[in-house]
């Protein structure tokens, strides 16, 4: 997603939108990088809430939600646990999911 979504909205959203999700996808990008320094991300950390502030000027505010409040604390939890990628449910949702497979397949037996 971080490196698809600007190359798609490149061609088809207007220039101001497009700066923002590019900001954006460079956030989710530093943000989840191997190496993360202290100094980085207090630089994204600050860096996070214009973008944000940038999406809601840009979206309607039926747009904004919990979610989009989110990402303000994901700096604040990679200074204390460093690698981020690895405290995310992603690998664990893929996991059940496949268990789940499972016990549909045996339920329909």
């Amino acid at each position: 997603m971080q490196q698809l979504l600007p190359i798609a909205a490149r061609r088809t959203l207007p220039k101001n939108v497009v700066e923002v999700l590019i900001e954006l996808a460079n956030f989710f990008r530093q943000l989840c990088s191997k190496v993360n320094m202290p100094s980085d991300l207090e630089n994204i950390k600050d860096r996070i809430v214009f973008i944000i502030c940038h999406l809601e000027k840009i979206f309607p505010l039926s747009f904004s939600n919990v979610l989009e409040h989110l990402p303000i604390h994901l700096p604040e939890e990679a200074l204390v646990v460093r690698a981020i990628q690895f405290r995310w449910m992603y690998p664990i949702e893929r996991c059940l999911l496949t268990l789940k497979r499972y016990v549909m397949t045996l339920a329909v037996l």
